[in-house]
């Protein structure tokens, strides 16, 4: 028998990586099935943007990372895209420190 790879792909700065069905048929932050294919200019790379919440993903190995705006390279969605990667991170910072013992 040979050997089997098993490894997860690396995590992006967004999140933890979450498995997906063929095709991605829903946003998995917030489940909608508005997901709009979008061209990322520079590595002409396929993303999803969610027109019900506002976050792109990419897909690749099986699984769907949260895509980090600044990698998107003349996105018509980009300034949409930033502004709730944006508040994602406060609302992230926030709850980090309402964790941290003062």
């Amino acid at each position: 028998m040979g050997n089997a790879h098993t490894s997860r792909p690396p995590s992006t700065r967004s999140g933890p990586d979450h498995v997906f069905g063929r095709p991605l048929v829903a946003c998995p932050a917030c489940g909608s099935d508005q997901l709009e294919p979008v061209v990322e200019a520079h590595f002409e790379e396929v993303h999803f943007f969610c027109r019900s919440c506002g976050r792109c993903w990419r897909t690749e190995f099986g699984y769907v990372h949260r895509v980090d705006p600044p990698n998107c390279a003349g996105c018509s969605e980009r300034e949409r895209c930033e502004a709730v990667y944006a508040a994602d991170l406060a609302a992230r910072s926030e709850t980090k420190n309402e964790r941290t013992p003062s």
